[in-house]
């Protein structure tokens, strides 16, 4: 779980992994302990990771996710989830 503010209001918001779905999902900080609906991302197969950095995406952090793809060729990926959040 990582916390950012990832939406440039202000307000830290909460990303994180989905255990044993695919995805990653964003909880929107609403400045008053409470957070708006969760929005879910698929994250890739079998992710194990999740981080976050200022990558691709003009000042704000994008999610960087790890996975494990046992089945795939290449035993470890990784995707780039870019913030296009406005």
């Amino acid at each position: 779980m990582i916390i950012q503010d990832y939406n440039a209001d202000g307000i830290p918001d909460i990303a994180f992994l989905s255990g044993g779905e695919g995805d990653a999902g964003v909880l929107v900080g609403k400045g008053n302990g409470t957070f708006r609906p969760v929005a879910f991302f698929g994250a890739g197969v079998s992710p194990l990771l999740i981080g976050a950095g200022t990558l691709a995406s003009g000042g704000k952090p994008d999610l960087v996710l790890v996975s494990n793809e046992f089945l795939a060729a290449q035993p470890v990926s990784y995707s780039v989830l870019r913030n296009v959040s406005k």
